[in-house]
């Protein structure tokens, strides 16, 4: 926990920057036994030098996470991102995670997110881009042993060893099966018939070099998603989602290139 360390306490952090913090397990924050409510939120720059380079959650750890980023960070083995642990049951680390952005972060498995041993991450309207696996794979996510539920996202140019078309370098799974719906994917072809899948079609972000991932107007991620089971009615800029939901943390607010516009006119 180089930047917090939360043992038995649930505090809630609102409008934070955690950055270029450096530990063993959790550079940026490390939640033992602790859930704490965390908004408007940016994790960078944070190193764990074995797991979890934003943040570990461990032991009966389910933090609910909203319109949050984590980027740039690393860990030399599991969870650039972040690291959910469940040591055994029933102490499940189940973060509820929310409009949030996970960008550019590396680690050897799970640049993004490392999941294991029973963690079951609820995870909706969230982008994982960019994000680089240099070991055995998940770029975008690694799952051990663990069945989270993602709705609404997006996985797009996440790397295993490199590549981003090869197997495994947007989800991989060992002895896991997460359920998967309603979300943009790259690389992940076991993905590719599930319900609401869109399969290697670009999401057309803003500008995600600079770190915008809004959609642009032609994104095929506009108005593709489900408000089935949503509870949350903006988006990670608290811009309200309207209409059929669009995937990712960012909700369009124009009119969709695609969409056509009929005006009766009388002279």
């Amino acid at each position: 926990g180089g930047g917090m360390y939360n043992a038995g306490g649930s505090p809630t952090i609102t409008n934070t920057t955690f950055l270029h913090n450096t530990a063993k397990y959790g550079g940026g924050m490390y939640n033992g036994s602790s859930s704490p409510r965390i908004t408007n939120t940016t994790f960078s720059y944070n190193t764990a030098d074995d797991y979890g380079g934003g943040m570990v959650n461990s032991s009966f750890s389910s933090p609910t996470i909203t319109n949050t980023t984590f980027s740039y960070n690393t860990a030399r083995n599991y969870g650039g991102g972040m690291y959910n642990h469940s040591s055994s049951a029933p102490y499940a680390s189940d973060p509820t995670i929310t409009n949030t952005i996970f960008s550019y972060n590396t680690a050897g498995d799970g640049g993004g997110m490392y999941n294991h041993s029973g963690a079951v991450p609820i995870i909706t309207n969230t982008t994982f881009s960019y994000n680089t696996a240099s070991s055995i794979g998940g770029g975008g996510m690694y799952n051990d042993s663990s069945d989270p539920m993602i709705k609404n996202s997006i996985f797009w140019e996440n790397l295993k060893n490199g590549s981003n078309s090869v197997p495994d370098a947007d989800i991989a799974n060992v002895s896991s099966s997460p359920t998967v719906s309603y979300c943009l994917t790259q690389a992940s072809s076991e993905y590719s018939i599930g319900t609401g899948i869109i399969n290697h079609q670009d999401p057309l972000f803003v500008d995600a070099a600079n770190g915008d991932f809004s959609l642009q107007s032609c994104s095929p991620a506009i108005n593709v998603g489900t408000a089935t089971g949503i509870t949350h009615t903006t988006d990670i800029l608290e811009n309200p989602r309207v209409g059929i939901v669009d995937m990712g943390a960012y909700e369009y607010q124009g009119i969709p290139y695609s969409t056509n516009i009929y005006v009766n006119a009388t002279a």
